[in-house]
């Protein structure tokens, strides 16, 4: 008898699984196209991206074809004074590229009740809080605090590190006004894509899991976004292959439904722990090809980026390459961004050459895997310098911050 409570738990994940990945299928058919690594060529995704690109301007614009999370922090130059501006400006540089703008997925932040690190300076504007360090923070990237009870609200221990609260969106309630700020906001920011931030499926509360809420949140936001022509990426806290802890609680390796319903109700998918050495190399592998199977292109990030750039290829589908590596917009290009291009499609299976290593032939070339010392390397027989997002050669390379 012991045993029911486990197993209704366990039968009513899998519902909310499967109710979610139905709506997925509406989804995938409204869904914004975001395209893959292997369509583009290029490998980088640029993260964290925000209006200081008007005055660094170190872009080889053109050549780029993915910016995840465009955020405005107030700076007021060249004109650019909103995040709709923001975006506009860049888009304007670059007319091929996909461009996310930033929204966080769960925190509000209060509109006139400033907590002391958010006080404005005498007369500045009332549309955003100031961050000492950081700078303006405009509204239009968090929900408004005051329109939610207390009740709707999780405890203090879950505020982000500057204070804002945390939505409970477990409570339908909740959950419904969330989804509808989160889209009023992206359509402020006349956004055509938006990259929702700290998602943490692996969380718990009093010790149970956040799974299935993440996932019901998902596909409705999923669903409304992309009713207005809205893609939708979502930065995503688990382990790729292994256990997940956060907050100091563990909870068990994401199953291959529940990783399937996670794609599958978002356009992209921004992986904060694509590779951890605590997971097991074909853990890692097969988690990648369930996500693969939805047509989902990955983002991974992490420091050590070419291990995650030949990781990225070691996973292509059978048609090529589908995910992209973070880079940073201050960097010159780097030699692992035009891989997809370079080395063409897979024309094998994944080699595994022992536990910890694995290889891949490809058109042009091949790569091989480390995961006990995360590295990889490519060789690759292609005399393909660069492609641009419409596969024409681009032979003027980055220097330093910008072309010359």
């Amino acid at each position: 008898m012991k045993r029911w409570p486990g197993i209704c738990a366990t039968l009513a994940s899998a519902l909310t699984v499967a109710i979610a990945l139905r709506s997925s299928a509406w989804c995938r058919a409204q869904s914004p196209h975001i395209p893959t690594s292997r369509q583009t060529g290029n490998l980088r995704a640029l993260v964290n991206v925000d209006d200081a690109i008007v005055v660094q301007d170190p872009l080889n614009f053109g050549a780029e074809s993915f910016i995840t999370d465009l955020s405005y922090f107030g700076r007021g130059v060249h004109g650019v004074n909103s995040a709709a501006d923001a975006y506009r400006w860049i888009r304007e540089r670059m007319p091929g590229a996909t461009i996310g703008c930033y929204h966080s997925s769960i925190f509000a932040i209060s509109r006139h009740a400033q907590l002391e690190q958010w006080k404005l300076p005498d007369g500045a504007p009332q549309d955003g809080v100031h961050i000492k360090g950081i700078g303006r923070i405009p509204f239009e990237h968090y929900a408004p605090v005051e329109q939610f009870s207390e009740s709707e609200l999780l405890p203090a221990r879950y505020n982000h590190p500057l204070g804002m609260r945390a939505v409970d969106f477990r409570q339908p309630a909740a959950r419904d006004k969330l989804v509808a700020i989160v889209v009023d906001d992206a359509l402020r920011m006349e956004a055509r894509v938006l990259m929702t931030d700290e998602w943490a499926p692996s969380a718990t509360w009093d010790g149970t899991p956040w799974i299935d809420a993440v996932i019901a949140y998902e596909a409705q936001l999923s669903r409304a976004l992309h009713e207005r022509g809205i893609a939708l990426l979502c930065n995503m806290h688990f382990r790729v292959g292994g256990q997940n802890d956060f907050g100091g609680a563990t909870a068990p390796r994401l199953t291959r439904m529940q990783l399937t319903a996670i794609a599958s109700n978002c356009d992209a998918l921004l992986l904060e722990r694509p590779g951890d050495r605590e997971a097991i190399p074909r853990d890692v592998v097969a988690d990648y090809q369930t996500i693969a199977a939805t047509g989902t292109p990955c983002v991974l990030m992490g420091a050590d980026a070419k291990f995650l750039a030949t990781l990225a290829m070691l996973t292509s589908t059978e048609q090529g390459p589908l995910n992209y590596v973070a880079g940073a917009v201050w960097q010159p290009e780097p030699d692992w961004m035009w891989l997809p291009a370079r080395l063409g499609a897979p024309l094998a299976g994944i080699k595994w050459v022992d536990e910890n290593t694995a290889m891949r032939l490809f058109e042009r070339g091949k790569v091989i895997v480390r995961f006990d010392d995360r590295t990889g390397k490519w060789y690759s027989t292609s005399r393909v310098v660069a492609m641009n997002h419409s596969h024409a050669p681009v032979h003027a390379r980055l220097s330093g911050h910008r072309r010359r």
